[in-house]
């Protein structure tokens, strides 16, 4: 079971210990507490305390993808935090905890406004911000179980057509020491939604590209 105990142990050995300095270990701290004080009146769709979502996201940058890059981090800790909290959480703060890159990433991620968030996102060439997104999705593909047919419908139907050609352009623009794990993730999303695609009777996913 993951807690702030096991999350934390990941900056006190190699390699967070090397590539985590001081300064920025305090802001992944800082975002993890206030990513769980935003969402902590929300729970997922299956009674899941909303809070092991962004987390999940986290780590899996670290542990998916062995990126320990601090702003990266912070934004992927608070990347909901904007649009359920604003009250709490704004760009601008985050900008405050993580810098201006982590600043970048939070007004990427936001679907404010909704129309073009997509293109938003490819056009802007960030692949720190797309790592995020693959992060977010693959955890809510892999939290479908239990879901209503209409969601798990939307959710599958979605990352096909929108998400895995996003995922593929993410692939060609990443560092070259990180494309081997960000595959894996991609093929863990596109087996999940073959698996839900045959559970709903929808059109399989297509190849990858390239």
């Amino acid at each position: 079971m993951e807690n702030r105990d096991t999350f934390f142990d990941r900056f006190s050995k190699p390699p967070g210990s090397v590539l985590v300095s001081n300064e920025d270990l305090a802001r992944i701290e800082l975002a993890y507490a206030l990513a769980k004080y935003a969402h902590r009146a929300q729970d997922r769709k299956d009674g899941e305390r909303y809070f092991e979502h962004p987390r999940r996201v986290a780590l899996c940058l670290m542990d998916g993808i062995g990126l320990y890059d601090a702003p990266t981090i912070v934004a992927a800790l608070l990347h909901d935090a904007y649009e359920d909290a604003p009250q709490y959480m704004t760009p601008t703060k985050v900008g405050i905890i993580g810098g201006p890159e982590a600043e970048r990433m939070i007004r990427l991620l936001s679907k404010v406004p909704k129309d073009g968030y997509l293109e938003r996102l490819k056009a802007h060439g960030d692949w720190k911000t797309l790592l995020i997104k693959l992060c977010d999705r693959y955890d809510n593909m892999s939290s479908l179980e239990g879901s209503a047919p209409d969601f798990a419908r939307k959710q599958t139907v979605e990352t096909r057509d929108k998400y895995l050609p996003l995922f593929d352009h993410l692939l060609a623009i990443a560092p070259p020491q990180f494309r081997n794990s960000i595959d894996q993730i991609i093929e863990k999303v596109r087996f999940s939604v073959q698996k839900w695609s045959e559970a709903l009777g929808l059109d399989a996913p297509p190849s990858p590209q390239g």
